[in-house]
């Protein structure tokens, strides 16, 4: 856990952030203002909603597993 703390603490996890934010703007402005004319390009606009899904999910997972963990500690702890 101390090591996932450091890793979000991290400039390098923040600066990471930063880039993976603007790929997700990125990919939001091209399937929201941009209007379908083939079934090929909804297909393709599919697939970067999985691609948005996927960074948002990369970045979230610290996070989560720090959380988890302190959940797991404090249910071992109280047990004692």
């Amino acid at each position: 856990m101390h090591d996932l703390r450091g890793l979000v603490k991290s400039r390098g996890w923040a600066h990471l952030g930063e880039l993976l934010k603007a790929q997700v703007h990125n990919r939001v402005q091209s399937v929201v203002r941009s209007p379908l004319a083939t079934l090929d390009e909804a297909v393709g606009k599919e697939f970067m909603k999985g691609e948005i899904s996927g960074i948002e999910l990369f970045q979230a997972i610290p996070d989560i597993e720090i959380s988890e963990l302190e959940k797991l500690l404090k249910e071992t702890n109280d047990g004692e």
